[in-house]
């Protein structure tokens, strides 16, 4: 059984992404840091990093935070905020949450917004980019030299 404790915490995944143009790999990285205390980001639990061939041109970042609440949902976790230095895309995502619109969209901003409504909290925030050097580390190695695994839109996305 899950510690409790770590269930009601905050979880706070910092993501990037990164495409090889030699490899056609789009990489993903994340830092993922826990907290009880308010206004806190916490240590780090965990780094991942995938990468994926297939993916949408242009989409990579916003895959990254898809990515991150899909492993934020299947770990139970219930208090969630991502951060990216992708300032457009974040705000996008963030606002369109606020407004409980765009989930019935069929592609990956649909997908993430109807991921985002699942939690009893989550945050969209950015991250500068001098602050999101170990995301990117772990994305740029990923797309450089993880077997990329096959992306299907179809079927990643299908989350109704």
């Amino acid at each position: 059984m899950a510690d409790p404790r770590i269930l009601a915490a905050k979880h706070t995944f910092t993501v990037d992404a990164s495409f090889d143009h030699g490899r056609r790999a789009a990489g993903v990285g994340m830092v993922v840091q826990s907290t009880g205390r308010s206004g806190r980001r916490g240590q780090v639990i965990a780094e991942l990093c995938e990468a994926y061939a297939g993916l949408p041109s242009g989409s990579a970042e916003e895959f990254a935070v898809f990515r991150a609440l899909q492993i934020a949902q299947a770990s139970g976790w219930r208090r969630v905020a991502v951060r990216s230095d992708y300032n457009g895309m974040r705000r996008r995502i963030r606002e369109d949450h606020q407004r409980g619109g765009g989930k019935d969209r069929d592609e990956l901003h649909g997908a993430v917004l109807r991921l985002a409504a699942a939690f009893d909290e989550i945050r969209f925030g950015y991250c500068p980019r001098r602050k999101n050097q170990r995301a990117h580390f772990l994305a740029r190695r990923a797309a450089k030299t993880l077997p990329p695994k096959p992306f299907d839109e179809r079927r990643s996305f299908d989350g109704r």
